[in-house]
């Protein structure tokens, strides 16, 4: 992948310090967003550089694109995604990650007037962008509590042991 053929220097690096650095001043996961690519979103996403500098351990991948990081202009590609017509596909690539990054990008990263994703997605009219990631973050939870009701936490010193199978439904 061409992607490989930049990380592992065979690029000149003249005024960067990295190719990390050098790919990220390129703006490449903004200007994809900008062209509506989602393809090429879900790829830049899940790149990673088989020959990582900071590696700790075997299971840390350190992901070279970001959705939360801010790219020309200022703007994190969330931002940019709620602002286009069309973009679904871009903002549910953008938002399908297993860190969430991307959902909390488009819940807290504000630009330079202050307004998050979210807030610029609906002054632009974009309901369904808004429905989307708040989609997304109601299967966060719901998995979450599925965890948590599949094991059977024990609270002791509450009214006895509190199991979750002895817990009823509805009004009591």
């Amino acid at each position: 992948m061409l992607l490989n053929v930049l990380f592992n220097n065979i690029i000149n690096e003249e005024k960067h310090s990295s190719i990390e650095d050098m790919l990220l001043d390129r703006g490449l996961l903004y200007r994809v967003v900008r062209r509506n690519c989602w393809s090429m979103v879900e790829v830049l996403l899940r790149y990673y550089p088989d020959r990582e500098l900071n590696k700790s351990s075997p299971n840390d991948v350190h992901y070279l694109f970001r959705p939360d990081v801010k790219g020309l202009r200022g703007l994190t590609p969330p931002y940019t995604a709620a602002g286009r017509d069309g973009s679904e596909h871009v903002l549910d690539a953008l938002t399908d990650d297993r860190g969430l990054v991307g959902v909390e990008a488009w819940r807290i990263a504000r630009e330079s007037t202050g307004l998050t994703p979210n807030d610029y997605a609906c002054l632009q009219g974009h309901y369904s962008y808004i429905h989307l990631v708040q989609k997304k973050i109601i299967a966060a939870v719901c998995i979450c509590m599925a965890l948590l009701f599949k094991s059977s936490p024990e609270v002791d010193y509450v009214y006895g042991p509190l199991r979750w199978e002895c817990l009823e439904y509805g009004w009591s």
